[in-house]
């Protein structure tokens, strides 16, 4: 999995391409405990580039939740409609938690 990292006003933006499974999860993770370490309090993960979200993944994606929301920031959750990772995360039932957008 690649992440490609964007600043935004106050946040990243954060795009993920290729698959978010039990061996790219800890990057993931990494990547967003990094940007809390840098002072952003805004995290927005593009999943547009996902072309497979496991439950290593989900499970990595809802712990970066509680890391951003540790640090009294927002995160956000960006995945078009009828992409593999939405599917999974309304599946799930986890899109209110995440924030989950369609942009």
């Amino acid at each position: 999995m690649e992440i490609r990292r964007t600043e935004i006003d106050g946040g990243e933006r954060m795009e993920l391409r290729g698959e978010l499974d039990i061996g790219t999860a800890p990057k993931l993770e990494q990547a967003v405990e990094r940007a809390l370490e840098e002072g952003c309090r805004e995290v927005v993960l593009d999943l547009s580039g996902t072309t497979l979200l496991d439950s290593s993944g989900l499970g990595a994606l809802l712990r970066a939740k509680r890391s951003v929301d540790a640090s009294q920031g927002s995160m956000s959750v960006h995945s078009p409609p009828g992409s593999e990772a939405r599917l999974v995360i309304e599946m799930s039932r986890t899109g209110g938690i995440l924030g989950l957008r369609d942009d």
